[in-house]
């Protein structure tokens, strides 16, 4: 497997590769370069047209990912009700400075 740093083009040493989740024929990675310390998460899938491979830059740790990735999931639900809070003129910034100032 041939894969290299998107910043700063040094090849990744896979023997530090994290594999964080594997579901059905899918693997989520996570790799650190070991020149300029960007992180990586990539998704591997193994489909009718062969493997395909998405990868996202991060500052997330590999930890940070795992927790995200085995959270709750979001469902219909939770969209509405956070439109309806954006509707009556709750903002994400107002309820943390709210809460910096409390």
């Amino acid at each position: 497997m041939n894969g290299q740093c998107p910043v700063c083009g040094t090849a990744y040493d896979f023997q530090k590769l994290n594999i964080l989740a594997e579901r059905d024929q899918t693997v989520l990675t996570h790799v650190v370069c070991a020149n300029c310390s960007t992180a990586i998460i990539s998704v591997f899938s193994l489909g009718r047209s062969g493997m395909t491979a998405r990868g996202l830059v991060t500052d997330l740790t590999a930890d940070e990912v795992g927790e995200i990735e085995s959270g709750e999931s979001v469902i219909d639900n939770d969209v509405i009700d956070f439109h309806a809070y954006l509707e009556r003129g709750g903002t994400i910034f107002t309820d943390l400075e709210a809460a910096d100032n409390a």
